[in-house]
This record gives C-alpha cells, sequence and structure tokens, in this order.
C-alpha cells in the first residue's frame, strides 16, 4: 500500500532521506541546500516536524528511536518518539568543517568530526564521545585532511595492516615560544628574525579574519607587526625575510614607511601573470613571475617564468625560462629554480645556468658549495662544483603526507611530513623528528645563523598559532646524542 505526503514548501523535494532502523520513521535531510533542514516524519506519513532549520549531518541510532544531527552548535542527540533532546558536544561549526556524524554499531558511542583550528577547510580530526556526552576522546590527531567532505562510516570488525612506523621523536631543551591569536600560515627567517603571516581568509562569503604580520627576534624578546595589504586569503602570504606577496603584489617593508609596493601581476583566470615562489639572502630577494598563454584550442598553459631578483631598490629580470620554473632558494647570488617537476637549475652570478635532472623534485635549497634536492622518498646532495650527487638520504615519510623541504644550512637539513618537524645531519644522515604532540597543520621550519624557527598550530586553543625557536647547539647535541644511540 502507498501513502502520498505532500511537503510543505520549505522542504526540499530532493531531499535525502533516511529509514530509521526499526523502520518507524524518516527523516529528511536538505544537504544540498545551505542552511540545510532536517525533518522527520513517521513510516504511515504522519508526524511531519522540523528538527533543525540549520543542520551539517545527521544518521539514525541502531536501535531506531534516536537521531543524531551535527547543528549549528554542536552535537544533538534526539529521542523521537519521546521528543528528548540533549546536546552532546558545544563545538562552533561552519559550512565546510565539524560536519558528520557516526554511530558506533552498539549504539553506545557517537563518531563526529572536529574542526582543530574552530573553523576553516582541511583541519578536520576525529573524534568519539559516549551518547551520555562523557568521555570525549580524539581518535585521530595531526592526521592530514584531504579536504572530501564524505560521512564518517563506523564498522564492526578488525582492522590488520601495517604498523605505523616509529619515529625518532625528540623533546628540545630552553625553546623560546610564542603565541599569534590566528593560525600561523606561512613562515620566513632572516638573521635572528622570523616572521609569521596569520589568519585563515577564505571566499569572499565566508571569509574568516586575517591578522598581521608578526615579526619576532628571540633574541631581543621583542615582537613588531605588520598589516597585509589587498589580500582576501593568508594562504596567499608568502614570506621571505621582511618581503612577503600578496593578492598578486610583491611588497617590501622599508623601515619608516611600512609596505612598499615592487612589483605587480595582473593574474587572471585565462590569462596575465602571477607570483610564486619566493626566497631571501641577507639584502637579496628572488622570486618568479609566471606568464599564462593560450593554445590554439583555447587550453591556458604557463608559457614561460620571468626570474627576477630585487637588491635594495633595484630589481631586474635575471633570466626566462619557457614553461614552468619556480625560486626555491637564494644562497650567496645564486638562486636555485624547480624546473616542471624534475629538474633543479641553478643560475649563477655569472649568467651561467647549471641544470640537474632528478626523478619527481618536491623541493630545492642551496647550502653553500651544495645543493640539497628533496625528491619523494629520498634527499639527496649534489656538490655544485662537479655536479657529483656526494649523498643521499631516505625520507621518513610513514603514513603521512608528501614531504616538504622546508630549508638547509651548515650540514643540517629540515623537512617536514604532516605535522612532523625531521631535521637531517647531511654527512651521516642521522636525523630527529620534533615531539609536536598537539600540532595542526600547516607546520613550517627556517633556519637562521643561530638555529631553527618551526611554527605550528595548537589544537583545539583560543591563540592557536605557535613560534618555536630552538638554538642550533640544542640541534647539535640532540643529534649527537641520538647518533651515541642515548
Amino acid at each position: 500500500r502507498m501513502r502520498l505526503l505532500r511537503l510543505p514548501g520549505d522542504v526540499y523535494p530532493g531531499a535525502r532521506l533516511q529509514w530509521s532502523a526499526d523502520g518507524k520513521w524518516i527523516s529528511l535531510f536538505d544537504a544540498d541546500y545551505f542552511p540545510a533542514t532536517l525533518n522527520v516524519v513517521r513510516a504511515d506519513g504522519t508526524g511531519l516536524r522540523l528538527i533543525a532549520r540549520n543542520a551539517r549531518d545527521a544518521a539514525w541510532s541502531p536501535t531506531g528511536e534516536r537521531i543524531a544531527f551535527v547543528g549549528h552548535r554542536g552535537v544533538v542527540l534526539l529521542d523521537v518518539a519521546h521528543a528528548r533532546r540533549r546536546q552532546l558536544i558545544r563545538m562552533p561549526t561552519t559550512h565546510y568543517g565539524n560536519t558528520s556524524v557516526a554511530w558506533s554499531p552498539d549504539g553506545q558511542r557517537i563518531a563526529y568530526t572536529r574542526n582543530a583550528l574552530g573553523r576553516g577547510d582541511f583541519h578536520n580530526q576525529l573524534w568519539t564521545v559516549r551518547v551520555d556526552s562523557s568521555d570525549q576522546r580524539p581518535v585521530t590527531q595531526g592526521f592530514p585532511d584531504d579536504g572530501s567532505d564524505d560521512p564518517d562510516v563506523w564498522v564492526a570488525g578488525t582492522v590488520t595492516g601495517k604498523p605505523a612506523p616509529r619515529l625518532p621523536l625528540v623533546g628540545l631543551r630552553g625553546t623560546r615560544t610564542i603565541a599569534t591569536s590566528l593560525p600561523i600560515v606561512a613562515l620566513a627567517a632572516s638573521g635572528n628574525r622570523a616572521a609569521v603571516a596569520q589568519g585563515l581568509g577564505g571566499p569572499r562569503d565566508f571569509r574568516g579574519p586575517l591578522g598581521p604580520i608578526v615579526v619576532w627576534n628571540p633574541v631581543r624578546s621583542a615582537a613588531s607587526q605588520i598589516r597585509i595589504p589587498g589580500c582576501g586569503s593568508a594562504y596567499e602570504v608568502e614570506l621571505a625575510g621582511v618581503f612577503f606577496t600578496a593578492g598578486g603584489v610583491g611588497y617590501r617593508v622599508q623601515r619608516g614607511r611600512g609596505a612598499v609596493e615592487i612589483v605587480h601581476t595582473q593574474d587572471g583566470e585565462f590569462s596575465g601573470a602571477f607570483l610564486d615562489g619566493l626566497a631571501e639572502d641577507g639584502n637579496e630577494i628572488a622570486f618568479d613571475v609566471g606568464i599564462l598563454g593560450t593554445t590554439a584550442h583555447g587550453e591556458v598553459y604557463q608559457a614561460r617564468s620571468r626570474i627576477w631578483k630585487a637588491t635594495g631598490a633595484q630589481k631586474a629580470i635575471v633570466h626566462t625560462f619557457s614553461r614552468e620554473a619556480t625560486v626555491a632558494s637564494l644562497d650567496a647570488g645564486r638562486i636555485a629554480v624547480l624546473r616542471d617537476g624534475h629538474a633543479v637549475s641553478v643560475l649563477l652570478p655569472s649568467g651561467e645556468v647549471r641544470t640537474f635532472a632528478f626523478g619527481r623534485v618536491l623541493g630545492a635549497a642551496l647550502d653553500g658549495p651544495r645543493l640539497v634536492v628533496l625528491e619523494s622518498a629520498r634527499l639527496d646532495v649534489v656538490d655544485l662544483s662537479s655536479g657529483r650527487r656526494v649523498a643521499s638520504w631516505p625520507v621518513r615519510r610513514g603514513f603521512g603526507p608528501a614531504p616538504e623541504l622546508e630549508g638547509a644550512r651548515g650540514d643540517l637539513a629540515a623537512y617536514v611530513v604532516g605535522t612532523a618537524v625531521h631535521v637531517l645531519r647531511l654527512s651521516d644522515g642521522h636525523e630527529i623528528v620534533i615531539d609536536t604532540p598537539t600540532a595542526t597543520e600547516p607546520v613550517f621550519a627556517r633556519f637562521s645563523p643561530s638555529g631553527l624557527f618551526y611554527s605550528f598550530n595548537e589544537s583545539y586553543a583560543k591563540r592557536p598559532g605557535r613560534l618555536v625557536f630552538v638554538a642550533r647547539s640544542e640541534l647539535e647535541r640532540v643529534l649527537a646524542s641520538r647518533a651515541a644511540g642515548r
């Protein structure tokens, strides 16, 4: 027997339907609309009622009489038959994050996603809670989010597979730390100072707060701030000392004048130019400007890349490459450029260009007479004078995302995998991993003459940004201890 239910005008006809486990109820969730409404109705078509006007996700319990959903204030549990409602978890939710909920097979726990930075994409972690709202616990920590919005699924079973590798985690002594009010999304270091950009930004209609660039000198215990002009998202900010790019414009911070524009690109969706890689060394800055082109068939591609060098108020194009080329490092007048993901070119002050072919290149850094190149599974060291590979060390990637080379200086190299900061000694391959148990991406590290700056974001903290300085002597101490097997 069939019964036709006429829906009210505020219920979307294409709403997602879900039966309760006992077959007595049906939920209607407007998943394609924002804000989405959640309604329930009895299986015989009677008793249609509105549960929430601003829902993100919903799931019926295995026994069928209760439904859990994510509202704009957190996770809510509703006993439909008796109209009893309980707020299980209070947390801020957004259109992009904190959107999924699932029941354990025995109905005793609920899994949900929680944004480690409070809002924004790509920072969701998995948590569980008992149905009486007790025993909240994280299941993942610092787990790389792929940006998908697929629902959580809880299954009964036994998982077998390869265990996670053990990393050489170390604790460091005598570190100095400052906190920022917003998440840190970029880091640079020059001399004894470090600069960080903070804030989530985002599309115009869902834009989060943007904070100023913070410049910190741990030796003098001094910090200052620089406003970011013309930028819709702090993720557009790249830093090199006190030079930064924002919204397609390159700025140099000059004493007494603030941010002074030195280059401006007109980028568009199908044509124009855009700023990409950025590196600094003392008073010198190198960056690249990509020029887009269109084929006869209307396909957009990067036609060429112009490599610029700026010294003081003077700037000039030092080389033009066909297709894609990205500035990766600058040291003593030499510029390392990534070429189409499979080669590294080094521009020498004499005008000579030396190119080294590799497999898949993820990053490169110049360190005196050496070129350090990161591939997906190895870190190679090349002698620039002879062109020979003098060392090659495996990358401890584990189950994390692709590694990112953060820099090299004086026989040490730093790379990041997820939230783990790795420091490797190039001469013998000994390695340590700085322990950041509550870190959330993004994570960065930069060498200075006296040590290492690294930044991360403290999960679920009101002031999440963390900028840390560790002296080089401390890095050498823990590396020596590791090499000695202590």
